[in-house]
């Protein structure tokens, strides 16, 4: 994948996921309220590396590592544990394929934890060398996304 498409596809996922952040943590109470701001830290990172790897602000392969290292601790299992059965109530985003299809659902998490840790660990190496994994970290919140988000 070119370093163009990648650049793209972040773009799309920051878009989407910052689509509806505002309004939908209005009313949510316990684990949802929980997992939305896990969502939105996770969509912070994800926008900030974004900028960076679209050239909007410096690639500082600190603030990179630091960034991308949080959202691989939101993920994996941390992310799971916030989906309990029976916790997609209004305003929850969580669509019900989640429970039915958990193993997808766990594996895509973990993707999540190992793809931002991968970018985490190779930071150092720039900016051209790393925008792939940035791919393979907004890849995987997308796929997440279209399988297990209800979109309005």
């Amino acid at each position: 994948m070119t370093f163009c498409r990648i650049v793209l596809v972040a773009l799309f996922v920051h878009s989407a996921i910052f689509a509806g952040i505002a309004w939908a943590h209005s009313g949510a109470t316990g684990i949802v309220k929980e997992r939305m701001q896990l969502m939105k830290d996770i969509a912070s990172d994800t926008k900030a590396l974004g900028l960076a790897f679209r050239g909007k602000t410096p690639y500082d392969p600190a603030e990179i590592a630091a960034a991308a290292e949080r959202i691989a601790e939101h993920a994996g299992m941390r992310l799971t544990a916030l989906f309990p059965d029976g916790s997609n109530d209004h305003p929850s985003e969580a669509s019900s394929e989640i429970w039915s299809d958990w193993e997808r659902f766990t594996e895509i998490a973990d993707d999540l934890r190992i793809s931002a840790q991968r970018l985490a660990d190779e930071a150092s190496s720039g900016q051209t060398a790393t925008a792939p994994l940035f791919g393979d970290v907004a890849r995987t919140c997308k796929a997440c996304h279209q399988d297990f988000r209800i979109d309005d």
